[in-house]
């Protein structure tokens, strides 16, 4: 039996602490199939290339624009059942909204200790991920500026949508 094969995005994004403070972190999908984040992204379909794959993955999942011609890959993770090509997108554009048919809602990784989210809510590849991408030569302190996305404020407190979580009911969970 082979083995799926996913194309996922990191996309950087400044978070901003109910503290005030501003940190450099990634955007997670919260999965409704198995409650875990992840990296937006998803199956490669027939004739479609890994980095076409994770733009419209994103696009479906999150209502975002990626440029094709700014994907840099970060690594491949080849895990028990699935091989991920992992992407960054520097230039990302949108008013994100979340497909309830398949998400719970958004995260934040590395968005400070008070937001930290357990190991085992993440899926395996994440942790891996994003430290490579953080150490590699890809990453740029304040380069997701670039990003022109905007993130209603309903995904972090006070959403009225049944089938989303919000950011501050989802950190309730991981105490």
């Amino acid at each position: 039996m082979s083995k799926l094969h996913t194309a996922r995005a990191i996309i950087h994004t400044p978070y901003e602490s109910s503290r005030g403070k501003v940190y450099d972190s990634v955007l997670l999908t919260l999965e409704g199939f198995h409650g875990k984040y992840g990296l937006p992204g998803g199956t490669i379909e027939k004739g479609e290339s890994p980095v076409e794959a994770a733009v419209r993955e994103v696009w479906e999942e999150f209502h975002l624009v990626l440029h094709p011609d700014d994907a840099k890959k970060v690594e491949t993770y080849d895990g028990h059942v699935r091989t991920h090509d992992i992407f960054l997108f520097k230039n990302v554009s949108g008013r994100l909204k979340v497909d309830s048919k398949e998400l719970k809602g958004i995260g934040f990784l590395n968005a400070g200790s008070h937001n930290r989210i357990p190991p085992h809510l993440l899926e395996r590849y994440v942790s891996t991920a994003v430290r490579g991408y953080f150490q590699s030569n890809n990453y740029q302190r304040e380069s997701y500026k670039q990003n022109a996305f905007e993130i209603p404020g309903y995904y972090f407190i006070g959403n009225t949508d049944a089938k989303i979580q919000d950011w501050q009911t989802q950190r309730r969970q991981f105490k």
